[in-house]
């Protein structure tokens, strides 16, 4: 005999195997992997023990179809959880929320409409109740589906939730839930299709603890925030600094250029000069009487010498 599981997203319906294990089960290594090939691959092959065939999450309502409709003589298993699970792994992995809740609601309706197909052959689970009655559960499938009568590991615990998740994402997903009628139609049809094992019991969220956080938070914040304005205060004070300085430093450039701007004009003037000077030496020199007087200052120069010996 074949049991192929289907289940909700984030299930983990992995976690009821040691139960079905104990009860005779046996698991090939391709559970998870593509119904098709395991289906291939074993289905149709005379087996020993019972065998588990799981469908993936991002398949299960084309594997259950298949299933259903190609595979009379297996047996369906199909496990549900509720939908919060699925929203806070969604947020914890930075993903919508929202989309995990339509992926929720299309496989719960998938499974409703299976088991209503196929009420003889299929066994509706609420996963959550099967690990906290696990000797109910495994009564169940030997009433149900004829595995061997045992009873549960003394060991066996249940699985509880992530301790690690955040707990303003079980808030919100307990409200999205609680906001959705559709939701809330499909939860309380599967525990009423569901075999019943025990009472499923409605996740809690510890308001207080969230507000705890929150005021831890608001007060990390605050502190974290007078920190940046210390250091913001700090950053401006010298930025005033460095302000000051360049306007230091620009007046001096500018004194600096007006002193630069006249000495050019001094310059230009000077030149200006020498120019006007150069060309009236250049007149004299030009000039018939410094022609007429060449001879005479030629004498001059010739008698220097001489007083400066006599002398």
């Amino acid at each position: 005999m074949y049991l192929i599981v289907g289940s909700t997203p984030a299930s983990d319906w992995e976690r009821v195997l040691p139960l079905l294990t104990r009860a005779g089960c046996a698991v090939p290594a391709m559970v998870g992997s593509s119904l098709e090939q395991a289906c291939a691959e074993l289905l149709g092959n005379p087996v020993a023990a019972p065998t588990v065939l799981a469908t993936g999450d991002n398949a299960a309502a084309q594997h259950l179809d298949l299933a259903e409709k190609e595979f009379a003589a297996a047996r369906l298993l199909l496990f549900h959880s509720r939908p919060e699970p699925a929203l806070v792994q969604a947020m914890d992995d930075n993903r919508e929320p929202r989309e995990a809740l339509e992926k929720w609601q299309q496989a719960a309706e998938q499974l409703l409409q299976v088991h209503k197909h196929n009420r003889k052959r299929t066994s509706l689970i609420d996963i959550d109740c099967a690990l906290a009655a696990p000797e109910l559960f495994m009564r169940a499938c030997h009433d149900h589906l004829g595995l061997k009568k045992t009873s549960p590991p003394n060991d066996h615990q249940p699985t509880g939730e992530n301790t690690d998740s955040n707990d303003l994402h079980h808030l919100i997903a307990a409200q999205m839930v609680a906001q959705s009628p559709r939701i809330g139609e499909l939860i309380a049809e599967l525990e009423a299709s569901s075999l019943p094992l025990a009472e499923p019991a409605t996740p809690t969220v510890d308001c207080e603890k969230i507000y705890q956080d929150y005021r831890n938070l608001k007060q990390q914040l605050e502190e974290e925030n007078e920190l940046l304005l210390l250091q913001l205060h700090q950053v401006q004070e010298e930025l005033e600094s460095y302000y000051l300085q360049l306007q230091s430093e620009q007046k001096k450039h500018r004194q600096a250029k007006t002193e630069l701007a006249a000495l050019k004009k001094d310059k230009k003037t000077l030149q200006k000069d020498l120019k006007s000077q150069k060309a009236r030496y250049d007149r004299v020199k030009k000039s018939t009487s410094w022609k007429i007087t060449s001879p005479l200052r030629k004498a001059v120069k010739l008698l220097k010498p001489a007083r400066k010996t006599s002398s």
